[in-house]
């Protein structure tokens, strides 16, 4: 966060921070027991390599999501820069999407050791790099800094064991103390550059290779054959269509992370999805777990098995909004349309943010005949989701049915475009229909006629652009 002061107001202080840009970096082992420093103006890296690093040492690790008061962008810059100087040490790394997209996939809070230990089984990934970023910018008149700070952990993935941990505080300060007109702007030059992205990035640069630099390559720790070993116990244990023979060298945390990517990475008869579903909800507990079994057999079509266990999902679990909202999608095909309008609302009261939550109360209500709730809901799709097309679209059939054809004239043409960016050729079809019959109810509209011509045109670039 900027922040400003008379230039008046430099006083010694300003001195002493000054005097930290020619400060050079020390790096304190307190594995070794070496001792920080009681200098507030020290630049250090505090970092201890623990006995448990070396037994085994990890062959992977994959870098979280990390927390801290910095803002989103600079935790996602420094992680990405942290991916960068971990790369040479040696260890199998893991893309940052990769990550991202099981953690999202599977409801993992990687906050908690069990859903960590079951990322790890997902990646085949033995430790994570995880921690805390701290920092920002400021802006002192002819004097500027900008910083970053990091307290991170290294720990294996299976039990949580910290394996190596370092913190620093990485700076740079530009700007100077000018007694003179030219000197003061040439002062707020040079300050002002400091904190643009360039100076940013160097600094978080500067923060993720000193402290990646404390970590022991792990290149010299094994030889060829225990690499070889480590890779062989890893693939010993794949699925061979016996599911007691695949979960017997397991237990606990490691064999829920099994059966989730059993059901993630194998075609499954019916019947062995519900086996391993069984034993994945009798052995977690977890109200995701269930939640993701009522998801498969809603795509099967057994909709009496799946709200079943949506509603198991929300006994465990009472403000798991997707298990309201799916129970809502299973009582619309139950044609339960008062108790589905009561899901969707308690999926909105534990989740309101998400437009697909009143896309669905919309849609239902304009079953039901509830023609201002099911608009007042479209609306709040919108809102949280200018582009949702299924909200354009029954905003606009509701206007049409009330004999609102100016609105819904907008309203079908904000649909059909929004369909054409999903690449949703067949709604934009219908719609180019809707606005053909809607122009037979207004005459012949120009402005019907444009919006119909525009629609056709573009699909036809989008068609013969795939």
């Amino acid at each position: 966060m900027k922040s400003v002061i008379p230039i008046r107001g430099i006083t010694v202080a300003m001195l002493a921070l000054l005097a930290i840009s020619g400060c050079s970096t020390r790096y304190v082992d307190l594995g070794e027991g070496e001792t920080p420093s009681s200098s507030a103006l020290s630049t250090e890296v505090l970092f201890e390599v623990h006995d448990a690093f070396y037994n085994p040492t990890p062959l992977c690790v994959a870098v979280l999501p990390l927390q801290g008061d910095a803002d989103t962008l600079r935790r996602s810059q420094v992680r990405r820069t942290l991916y960068a100087h971990l790369s040479p040490r040696g260890f199998r790394d893991i893309e940052i999407a990769r990550v991202d997209y099981l953690i999202q996939n599977n409801g993992l809070d990687v906050e908690q050791v069990e859903d960590r230990a079951a990322l790890g089984q997902l990646l085949n990934c033995d430790a994570f790099l995880m921690g805390e970023v701290s920092g920002g910018s400021s802006f002192y008149g002819v004097y500027s800094k900008v910083e970053a700070a990091a307290k991170l952990q290294m720990v294996r993935a299976v039990d949580g064991e910290l394996l190596w941990e370092s913190q620093h505080h990485a700076t740079q300060q530009d700007g100077g103390l000018p007694f003179s007109p030219i000197g003061i702007a040439a002062g707020l030059f040079d300050a002002a550059r400091n904190v643009e992205n360039e100076q940013i990035l160097r600094v978080m640069d500067d923060l993720a290779r000193r402290m990646m630099s404390t970590i022991p390559d792990v290149m010299v720790n094994y030889s060829d054959d225990e690499a070889l070993n480590h890779f062989t116990l890893e693939t010993e244990d794949r699925w061979k269509g016996d599911l007691d023979q695949y979960l017997a060298s397991s237990s606990g945390a490691a064999r829920e992370s099994k059966l989730r990517r059993l059901l993630a990475e194998q075609s499954l008869t019916t019947s062995q999805q519900e086996e391993v579903y069984q034993r994945l909800t009798t052995a977690s507990g977890k109200a995701r777990d269930y939640r993701a079994w009522g998801r498969n057999r809603l795509k099967q079509g057994y909709y009496e098995g799946a709200l079943e266990q949506f509603e198991r999902a929300i006994e465990i679990k009472e403000s798991d909004s997707e298990a309201w909202f799916l129970k809502g999608r299973v009582l619309t095909k139950l044609n339960q349309l008062e108790q589905a309008d009561s899901s969707f609302v308690k999926a909105i009261a534990h989740n309101p943010d998400r437009d697909d939550y009143y896309a669905a109360l919309g849609y239902i209500n304009s079953r039901r005949g509830d023609m201002a709730r099911a608009r007042a809901a479209y609306q709040m799709a919108i809102k949280y989701n200018p582009e949702s097309g299924f909200a354009w679209y029954n905003l606009a059939v509701s206007d049409y049915n009330e004999g609102n054809y100016r609105d819904a004239t907008e309203q079908f043409f904000n649909a059909g475009s929004f369909y054409l960016k999903q690449g949703r050729v067949d709604r934009v079809e219908q719609v180019i229909l809707d606005l053909k019959d809607l122009n037979q109810k207004r005459d012949g509209s120009r402005t019907v006629l444009k919006y119909i011509a525009r629609l056709e045109s573009d699909l036809e670039v989008w068609v013969d652009s795939k």
